[in-house]
């Protein structure tokens, strides 16, 4: 039986969905994306230390229409936040407040687990399986060599 899956990515500067449905032979085909810039570092100087008020407004306004198009979907949805979630203060206060708001339980994950998501998204992007590459991901908050 296939079954549908919205993966949400919580960025640094922009936050992605992903609605895929997975067909029983592990293939997939994307049925629908969206982009949202939020800009989470907005008013940090140097390193994120909190997220303001004003980025988790438009966080959970950008959440919302993730989650109503997850639904649409009848997908279920997967979050994970990187490197501007895992390193500010309030995180934790942050991550509550999606999930009261959204119903959006957000796994953050570490830098390493960020580079080989990253990675499995290369891989299945561009048929590069058998050759060495060198990958480069140049996100808002981290920088991935692969």
């Amino acid at each position: 039986m296939n079954k549908k899956i919205a993966a949400i990515d919580i960025g640094t500067n922009s936050f992605h969905l992903i609605v895929v449905e997975v067909f029983d032979d592990g293939h997939f085909e994307i049925v629908d994306r969206v982009k949202e810039v939020i800009r989470l570092s907005e008013g940090s100087k140097g390193d994120i230390k909190l997220i303001s008020e004003e980025a988790t407004q438009r966080a959970i306004g950008a959440l919302k229409k993730f989650a109503g198009i997850a639904n649409a979907h009848n997908a279920e949805i997967k979050a994970v936040a990187t490197s501007a979630v895992r390193e500010s203060q309030n995180k934790y206060e942050f991550i509550e407040r999606i999930f009261d708001e959204t119903k959006i339980s957000i796994d953050v994950i570490s830098g390493v687990e960020e580079g080989r998501l990253i990675y499995q998204g290369v891989l299945n992007a561009v048929p590069i399986f058998n050759k060495r590459i060198l990958s480069i991901d140049i996100g808002g908050g981290a920088l991935n060599l692969l």
